[in-house]
């Protein structure tokens, strides 16, 4: 199965964490970057030489995405990706419709049902990096723990909002875009 998102991305500065949507127009080929990330607000902005907050290691995750894909492209054919973080809120109400899957040294949404899908604009291979409930009253960081872990704080998180009488929970995701040059 190739990855679902095979578009031409602008990324735009004024990219917001609560956007789901992307502007697509063709991009001009750069050859000197073949990686980059994008924040989604001021305070993702990297401070010195440090990564930003919350944005998994690119590399990692370009390899767990391979792996689940189950492919093992060569450096030659190896796109340019950027990362993207968005803001979700995931309903306690009924199944959540996620399904998650380990890869060396990161954890995977591996399938979201088309509900969840609609509703939250989730997709299969991004990765939860926090989880919040309750407006920050419970907030803890996934970023690159093992399935387990990952499982224990989304079950905690889950456990807080009903405790609360929430209806959901918020997440915050990474996402892998690929980016493809228009001819």
């Amino acid at each position: 199965m190739r990855y679902p998102t095979v578009l031409c991305f602008v990324l735009l500065a004024s990219w917001t964490t609560c956007s789901n949507s992307f502007g697509a127009q063709p991009l001009k080929r750069n050859t000197s970057c073949r990686h980059s990330q994008i924040f989604a607000t001021p305070d993702d902005q990297p401070q010195g030489n440090g990564p930003p907050p919350n944005v998994v290691d690119q590399r990692t995750f370009i390899e767990a995405v391979k792996v689940l894909q189950g492919s093992e492209a060569t450096p030659e054919d190896d796109p340019a990706y950027v990362i993207g973080k968005l803001r979700v809120n995931l309903s306690m109400q009924g199944d959540p419709g996620l399904d998650l899957a380990e890869a060396p040294g990161l954890v995977l949404i591996s399938s979201v049902s088309q509900q969840t899908a609609d509703d939250t604009g989730i997709q299969p291979f991004d990765t939860i990096v926090e989880v919040c409930a309750g407006g920050g009253a419970f907030q803890g960081s996934t970023k690159a723990l093992n399935l387990e872990e990952t499982s224990e704080i989304l079950m905690a998180a889950s456990m807080h909002a009903v405790e609360n009488g929430l209806t959901e929970i918020e997440l915050e995701l990474n996402r892998l875009i690929k980016i493809e040059y228009a001819d």
